[in-house]
């Protein structure tokens, strides 16, 4: 058994931290002197100076590797926002970018030296180059129809005002109704006939204007006149505000939009009744 050498490694009992066992550790190397005496030569030799130097050569290791990650870290950062800042301004400013544009706000588009990002900021600009130029053209074409609508108007305008103007200016009576039979307007006629002016007429019925029998009168000739869907003429005697009675040759007809749907009628009364006393007349001097 003695003619081998071997190799121990004593830790010091003693101590429980595992560093300090190392520190505390001893080398021992046996080595027989010769192979027919039982002779060795026991060294012993202690660790604490190779482990210290292990140790500072493992923490001088991880502070270098600690700065590396540290300046790389702070190198990621540096690079992630030099490349994220064109970014964030790019979408600062493309947000509500439409609106910008039709308000004719100027857009500074930011640079960047990366590829990527100015490719894309120059597609971004190219697009919103086309969107100004359609909002140009929206812009224009609603100004277009913005005065073509002014003009429409003020020549639907003068066209009422001269109807309005002819309807007044005709003696026969003239008033127009819905289908419920609730007035929509009339002329100065028929006003005088009514005892209102047309803007206390309109939206009443018969039934609010006229005595109860003339009233309902009035009302079956109107239903008559939108269940046949064709004009009627009657002579109707009526008598005015002022006690008055007149004949009326009375005509209406229902008044129909393009589809041919009926939404109401118009009326039209002529006075007849001097017509009538001449015919009257005439007839007794002939008897």
């Amino acid at each position: 058994t003695w003619r081998h050498s071997r190799t121990d490694l004593r830790l010091s009992p003693t101590d429980s931290h595992i560093i300090l066992r190392w520190l505390n550790a001893t080398y021992v190397q046996y080595i027989s002197l010769r192979e027919d005496l039982p002779l060795m030569v026991v060294v012993e030799m202690p660790l604490h100076d190779y482990v210290l130097s292990l140790l500072r050569l493992y923490i001088n290791k991880f502070i270098i590797i600690a700065l590396i990650v540290l300046l790389s870290l702070m190198l990621a950062m540096i690079i992630s926002r030099w490349i994220s800042r064109p970014l964030l301004n790019l979408a600062q400013i493309t947000d509500n970018l439409s609106l910008r544009l039709e308000q004719n706000q100027l857009v500074v588009w930011p640079t960047s030296q990366v590829s990527e990002i100015a490719s894309l900021t120059e597609n971004f600009k190219s697009m919103a180059e086309s969107l100004q130029m359609r909002f140009a053209e929206i812009h224009t074409t609603k100004n277009w129809l913005e005065q073509r609508v002014q003009i429409r108007t003020q020549e639907l305008q003068r066209e009422r005002a001269l109807l309005r103007n002819l309807i007044n200016a005709m003696p026969d009576l003239i008033f127009y109704k819905d289908c419920e039979g609730v007035y929509l307007g009339c002329n100065k006629t028929f006003e005088e006939f009514a005892g209102c002016s047309e803007a206390e007429l309109i939206g009443k019925t018969d039934l609010e204007l006229f005595p109860p029998e003339m009233a309902e009168f009035f009302r079956e000739r109107d239903r008559k006149v939108l269940t046949s869907c064709k004009p009627s003429c009657t002579e109707e005697w009526v008598i005015y505000p002022d006690d008055r009675q007149v004949l009326l040759d009375v005509i209406e007809t229902p008044f129909c939009v393009p589809n041919q749907e009926v939404v109401g009628l118009i009326g039209t009364g002529r006075d007849i009744t001097r017509r009538k006393q001449q015919e009257q007349e005439v007839l007794e001097s002939r008897n």
